[in-house]
């Protein structure tokens, strides 16, 4: 029993020696898998026939940023925003905009070799808006909600250089969402108004890159 307590004690020192580079004073950000940029068209082919069926333009982006407050934790933001576009050939189109925000904090707790194992957390608040508008432009669809998010999980980073690395995230999520529909009927008529209260939860699993720089 005495050899296996001394033997943790060794892990637990090494490990807290090797991972310098999660020192208080140094700064983390971090980028996600489901980072980018979709630009394009949809097209339809039939027989000799093409037909343009929409354009499209999304762009999604979640990174995270913070700063190490003690030695192996960080604390700080994390920002989801999301923004998509289709306009179609037959007329109309369609509008997509979400944004979170919150806080986020990640403790290293153990090394081995270049991995990092680490748990984070975090809250969120936030809204998004749809809007559809249909040919001819008499009628619009306005859908509005505002998000509560929370996340728990943990992961670990595999540092290729001492300040950069391949970070992997698993962990649960929940969010829940309260929808303000609108409906115009047409131009002069009233508006119909709906209210839903939604929640969602999953597994979730990010891949994605950490930069660390500091002292």
């Amino acid at each position: 029993m005495k050899k296996l307590s001394i033997l943790f004690l060794i892990v637990l020192f090494s490990s807290s020696a090797l991972m310098a580079q999660f020192e208080k004073g140094n700064c983390f950000t971090a980028g996600y898998s489901n980072l980018g940029l979709d630009i394009g068209n949809k097209k339809t082919k039939s027989g000799g026939t093409t037909v343009d069926d929409y354009k499209y333009s999304e762009f999604f982006i979640k990174p995270e940023a913070g700063y190490f407050i003690a030695d192996n934790l960080m604390t700080g933001l994390f920002i989801d925003f999301y923004t998509e576009h289709y306009k179609y050939e037959s007329g109309g189109d369609d509008k997509y905009f979400k944004f979170l925000v919150g806080p986020v904090a990640r403790y290293y707790f153990f090394q081995m070799n270049k991995m990092n194992f680490y748990g984070e957390g975090r809250v969120g608040v936030g809204f998004d808006k749809s809007t559809y508008n249909y040919s001819g432009g008499s009628t619009e669809d306005v859908t509005k909600s505002t998000y509560f998010t929370t996340r728990l999980g943990g992961g670990f980073t595999y540092l290729m250089t001492d300040n950069f690395g391949l970070d992997l995230f698993l962990g649960y999520d929940y969010d829940a969402w309260s929808t303000k529909a609108e409906e115009d009927v047409d131009q002069n008529g009233a508006a119909s108004v709906d209210k839903i209260k939604d929640t969602w939860s999953s597994l979730e699993m990010n891949i994605g890159f950490v930069f660390i720089f500091g002292n």
